[in-house]
């Protein structure tokens, strides 16, 4: 991902991806049936290059959450 500063459109960040590693995933209904909820957590790292300030090149890890949550289903 590249990113660019309005003020300094020059200047550029990049953000590459390195690794993405799923830590936990859980399945299960939601309060009330016949929703679904789904929880993932993630670590990634990416690299940090930088031409403006705070150049690296960096790694940076995150600690991700991904949650879904299904839509009641019709019934007939």
């Amino acid at each position: 991902m590249v990113f660019t500063r309005d003020d300094h459109p020059d200047q550029k960040l990049t953000l590459t991806e390195i690794s993405s590693k799923t830590m936990s995933d859980v399945h299960g209904p939601a309060g009330r049936q016949p929703r679904s909820e789904q929880i993932t957590a993630y670590r990634k790292v990416y690299r940090w290059v930088s031409d403006g300030i705070y150049e690296g090149p960096y790694e940076i890890k995150m600690d991700c959450a991904n949650y879904e949550l299904s839509a009641p289903t019709r019934r007939p």
